[in-house]
């Protein structure tokens, strides 16, 4: 499944730049979009037209400010509009979906701008948020948050990615299966499947173990995957590094998605390790 999400400053002025012919070039299974600056009754019929998608909006009480929407080719199965917090709901900051296997929160995350007033209105948003989707992670829930995560074109993402907020992607960068990006990361690099990659010019950290676990993956696996991770990188010639050990990790299903994944595309660079 492919979740896009995309802070398209303004829907009205994006649908205008190509928003729709890309949204049916590119097909992602979910769009989430935010600071949509509009009411429903103020888009025209080139946005509320089918486009293949479900759509749903959550928008602020003042017209041309803030505003979520998500776009869905599967009906979900629950849609929710704010948080329950009348200060948060109230600005549409917050749209939550449910689909089978996973929730999305879809969240135009405030900014905290320069007087004090709104800075506490950022952090009071942080501290009511966190415990909700705790709540939601201890009951046994998927949860997915997206936020403002700019996509360059022909970028990969496989399943069960999280890619923290303001973080950045660039063209044709693959990101594999259940690898987290920290934060405001520049990501210029390929990241290996159970990746933890950080940084303006990302590097990785180690491996998304808190993930792996989640997954409920067996431990002997994961230590395996552990130490073919310190084997796969020691030194900077990688595919060098895989022929010593592509018969050593034979039965180890999370190593060959690793091999697997650095060898299918050998001209992309692969985020690596600081050395």
């Amino acid at each position: 499944m492919r979740i896009y999400s995309w802070n398209v400053n303004g829907v009205r002025a994006a649908t205008k730049k190509g928003l729709f012919d890309w949204l049916e070039h590119e097909s992602p299974d979910i769009l989430c979009i935010q600071e949509t600056k509009a009411h429903v009754d103020q888009l025209g019929s080139e946005i509320l037209k089918d486009h293949g998608y479900h759509a749903y909006w959550h928008s602020g009480e003042r017209r041309g400010y803030s505003g979520v929407a998500t776009f869905c080719k599967d009906e979900p199965l629950y849609v929710q509009e704010g948080l329950g917090i009348e200060k948060y709901d109230t600005e549409g900051r917050v749209l939550l979906t449910e689909h089978e296997g996973f929730l999305l929160y879809n969240i135009y995350f405030p900014n905290g701008q320069k007087d004090d007033i709104r800075l506490k209105y950022k952090l009071d948003f942080y501290d009511d948020l966190l415990p909700i989707i705790n709540d939601q992670v201890e009951s046994g829930n998927n949860v997915i948050v997206a936020n403002n995560v700019p996509l360059g074109g022909h970028v990969t993402i496989e399943d069960s990615v999280v890619i923290g907020g303001n973080s950045a992607v660039q063209q044709f960068t693959r990101i594999g299966r259940l690898a987290m990006i920290g934060g405001m990361t520049g990501v210029l690099k390929d990241v290996i499947p159970f990746g933890l990659s950080i940084g303006n010019r990302n590097y990785l950290q180690g491996l998304n173990l808190i993930g792996l676990r989640r997954k409920k993956y067996e431990n002997q696996k994961i230590m395996g995957l552990s130490k073919a991770y310190k084997e796969i990188f020691a030194s900077k010639n990688l595919h060098e590094n895989l022929s010593k050990i592509n018969g050593e990790h034979k039965g180890n299903d999370l190593v060959k998605e690793v091999i697997t994944f650095i060898e299918k595309d050998k001209k992309r660079p692969i985020c690596s390790p600081k050395s």
